[in-house]
């Protein structure tokens, strides 16, 4: 999932730094820039996660609520 805040930092990073192999002389890869953008996309995907949970548990909470008024 690429979201705007995982977007904003592949952005961020110049493409070379991305990379598996370096673009140009001058460009250098890094594995500890590309695991933390992995585990950043990780930990946003887990809690877009969460709130679609909590969302579809509150409908059905007012749902319930809603039909008791009717």
């Amino acid at each position: 999932m690429c979201t705007l805040f995982t977007a904003f930092l592949r952005l961020s990073i110049p493409t070379c730094m991305m990379a598996a192999s370096p673009a140009s002389p001058g460009c250098v890869s890094s594995p500890i820039l590309e695991a933390f953008v992995m585990k950043v996309s990780e930990v946003e995907a887990e809690f877009y996660r969460k709130i679609s949970k909590m969302r579809e548990e509150f409908r059905g909470r007012i749902s319930a609520l809603q039909a008791g008024f009717y």
